[in-house]
């Protein structure tokens, strides 16, 4: 009997708790609960429970820094959106400036060419009034 005492004490020395305890701790984190509450009962936690208690702290850091690269991450993607919407308008209107300026020009174009025309029909003219004025 005495034996039997010992060895549980042991036991649950090296569990750090209640084995229902430990095991409903050790399933509420496994199912993801990580604000699982662990009662100490004011001991210091060592063995299994102890264990359970860091693996719950870091297992909660490490979903914090998950949960604050996704924010980041997701932060920088609406940047880039904004960037690139921003940049796809400015294109826009760099290519409505550059199809006016084609437009322009055209018309350019044609105002120079009616003007040699012009000129040439004007030179013609003169040409044909001198030959009329030196044979008369």
């Amino acid at each position: 009997m005495l034996l039997t005492f010992f060895i549980t004490r042991d036991v649950l020395g090296q569990l750090g708790g209640e084995p229902r305890e430990v095991d409903a701790i050790a399933r509420a984190i496994a199912e993801g609960e990580l604000n699982v509450r662990i009662d100490t009962g004011g001991k210091a936690m060592r063995g299994i429970f102890g264990s359970m208690m860091t693996m719950k702290r870091r297992l909660s850091e490490v979903v914090g820094s998950v949960r604050d690269a996704v924010g980041q991450i997701t932060n920088s993607a609406g940047e880039i959106a904004a960037g690139t919407a921003e940049l796809s308008s400015r294109i826009e209107q760099s290519a409505s400036a550059l199809e006016e300026t084609s437009a322009s020009l055209e018309e350019l174009t044609s105002t120079i060419k009616q003007n040699a025309d012009s000129a040439d029909e004007a030179n013609k003219l003169a040409s044909g009034l001198a030959m009329r004025r030196r044979a008369a």
